[in-house]
């Protein structure tokens, strides 16, 4: 694993090559489906965040240690912030043993 204690390591922020993944699979639904229409504003720009945004389950306002943590990418809408979450392990955006390997080097 990743040594998240590190302070010179952001685990945070995408890779450049988890980017260009994250860039290929929006762009990869578009070319399928048709364009990303924002269901708000109907704007078609659309943002890719540099963060990982993390969702957890509920658990009724307690933080239970040790739960699963789904890593989401994030676009959001450049007109009106409306926000997808996509998850980054499902789409292999974010490959867990990819970091691992990052971090021994």
């Amino acid at each position: 694993m990743p040594d998240f204690t590190d302070p010179n390591i952001d685990v945070s922020k995408l890779t450049a090559s988890e980017t260009q993944r994250a860039l290929d699979l929006v762009n990869g639904f578009a070319e399928k489906h048709g364009p990303h229409v924002c269901p708000i504003c109907k704007s078609q720009e659309w943002i890719l965040d540099a963060s990982y945004a993390e969702i957890r389950p509920h658990h009724m306002g307690s933080m239970i240690v040790g739960c699963p943590v789904y890593p989401m990418i994030m676009l959001y809408c450049k007109t009106c912030g409306f926000t997808r979450f996509i998850n980054a392990i499902y789409t292999k955006v974010l490959d867990p043993k990819e970091r691992e390997q990052d971090a021994k080097q």
